[in-house]
């Protein structure tokens, strides 16, 4: 019996793939913090408040103008907090040259 499960177990480890031994590779990072962070690509955007007041603020590109508008203390309802679910949050495009560059 003890052979039987020898020659078995045998047969079993020879026919199972085994795995290659670690290959390391290098990558770096998707956002190269080396870079100076003066160097960040930033846009021009003016909110205008219901009562018309303007505010300008340089905001980061990629940047949600949800997240714009709280990181610079302008109310803006996000009940969702931006994630597309609820419908709280509008922004209007006035400058139509930027409006039909929108993805």
């Amino acid at each position: 019996r003890t052979q039987y499960l020898h020659s078995l177990c045998s047969r079993i480890q020879s026919s199972v793939a085994r795995p290659q031994m670690h290959q390391y590779f290098c990558t770096t990072a998707a956002a190269d913090s080396s870079k100076d962070q003066n160097e960040e690509k930033t846009i021009n955007v003016t909110f205008v408040e219901t009562d018309g007041t303007e505010k300008h603020v340089k905001v980061p590109v990629g940047t949600s103008m949800l997240e714009a508008a709280h990181s610079n203390d302008i109310e803006l309802e996000g009940a969702c907090e931006g994630s597309c679910a609820c419908s709280t949050c509008h922004v209007i495009v006035m400058d139509m040259d930027y409006y039909n560059k929108l993805p």
